[in-house]
């Protein structure tokens, strides 16, 4: 079974990248808090109010923790970690039940199958699997993307997540707004409009408006102060994963640790084949 362990081994190194992974991003974002300003600039008066001062109050974000480029890495590693366990329990079923020598080509394509579709994944089950009976493909096919299950969202994510980090990019994480709480107060006028600019699927980062309060008044000393307090959670960027309009945001720690569980019940309930 040394194939099969060398898929619980890999697993296990994808398990000790995630809880570094954990380690490095959360405890930066205990350490550091994010921090804010107000910008202050006229506004022209509208012919049609008599009132004469008005002025546009701007809370923004001046520092917010940034995940490190070595985070992203490290999530990478983590992910493909994750991927490879699966291909190194598809290479040791094939190792077991195949008795001929593999071509090159047959030997790249052997892979745990990952389709988009029920079609394509009777079509191309038989190639990344080499000689494993058809009986196994029902157990492979319980996870396959397109499954409207827990386990399809997990292996659809891992596909998605692992095909950016090997073929295009580095994984990219942001910080997207957990909750955000505050008292605004103000004097020398009335608010005529206020704006809040924050929305799940955007990153926080520098410069990012939080809340625009347009205040007019007929003396010339107004004020607005807001109190904020805004948490913000590590996220992936809708550009590399989205599930749906309706929840854009996928939040990166409960995504991992779902794809974490998903692996590690298809590697236990593999067993049997062994």
């Amino acid at each position: 079974m040394t194939g099969f362990d060398d898929a619980f081994h890999k697993f296990e190194r994808g398990e000790k990248h995630l809880v570094e992974f954990y380690k490095n991003v959360i405890g930066n974002l205990k350490k550091d808090k994010v921090r804010f300003k107000i910008s202050t600039k006229a506004y022209r008066k509208p012919d049609t109010d008599s009132r004469k001062y008005w002025k546009i109050y701007t809370l923004y974000v001046a520092y917010v923790p940034v995940i490190a480029i070595e985070d992203c890495i490290l999530l990478g590693e983590v992910i493909q970690s994750f991927r490879s366990s699966l291909d190194y329990l598809a290479w040791a079923l094939v190792a077991k039940y195949c008795k001929r020598v593999l071509t090159e080509r047959e030997k790249r394509g052997v892979q745990f199958p990952m389709s988009p579709n029920r079609s394509h994944f009777r079509r191309n089950v038989g190639k990344m699997l080499v000689d494993v009976p058809s009986r196994q493909w029902a157990f492979f096919e319980q996870y396959q993307p397109y499954k409207r299950s827990l386990n399809g969202k997990a292996v659809r994510f891992l596909q998605a997540l692992s095909n950016t980090d090997k073929h295009r990019i580095i994984v990219p994480a942001m910080l997207a707004p957990e909750y955000s709480k505050g008292n605004i107060s103000y004097g020398g006028g009335d608010i005529v409009k206020t704006t809040f600019h924050l929305k799940e699927s955007r990153s926080v980062r520098a410069g990012a408006k939080i809340v625009t309060i347009l205040l007019a008044g007929d003396v010339p000393k107004q004020y607005v102060h807001m109190d904020t307090n805004l948490s913000v959670i590590p996220a992936f960027p809708t550009s590399v994963l989205k599930f749906s309009k309706s929840q854009p945001t996928v939040l990166i720690e409960p995504s991992l640790q779902m794809i974490r569980n998903a692996c590690f019940e298809v590697l236990t309930r593999a067993k049997k084949f062994f």
